[in-house]
């Protein structure tokens, strides 16, 4: 049972958007056949408290892929999985929210890929996304 009541959401803007009931997640991802938004208690949580599985046919508007997340606020850290076609959700790979506002140390640079064209750039400080400001 999810800790979480979730929505749809909206697919615009890409980014994490609270507001008085919960935060909206959206990520663009034009190759993605499968994605998941993973909720972390604290930036230096090993494991997710929650893993929010997205249903392309209620979670994906053109390309991108979103849900609203009820209860939850600003501070609150996570980030994605996404797999392309033929591919399955690969549970060592972070994919690092683009339009984050902070980004926590925690987890090794191994564990993280910025986006397909970005692999070989120096991200700088490797970590779950450290989520939501007002």
């Amino acid at each position: 049972m999810s800790r979480y009541a979730t929505r749809a959401g909206w697919h615009f803007p890409a980014r994490a958007i609270p507001d008085a009931g919960g935060v909206n997640f959206c990520i663009f991802s034009r190759d993605a056949a499968a994605a998941e938004l993973r909720l972390f208690e604290t930036a230096d949580s090993d494991v997710p408290s929650e893993v929010i599985a997205l249903d392309p046919d209620v979670h994906r508007t053109f390309f991108f892929r979103h849900v609203y997340v009820e209860a939850v606020g600003p501070g609150l850290h996570y980030s994605w999985r996404v797999a392309g076609k033929g591919q399955t959700l690969d549970s060592t790979l972070e994919l690092l929210d683009p339009w984050a506002r902070a980004v926590s140390d925690h987890l090794p640079r191994e564990h993280l890929v910025a986006s397909r064209q970005s692999r070989n750039v120096d991200l700088g400080r490797p970590g779950c996304v450290a989520a939501t400001e007002p």
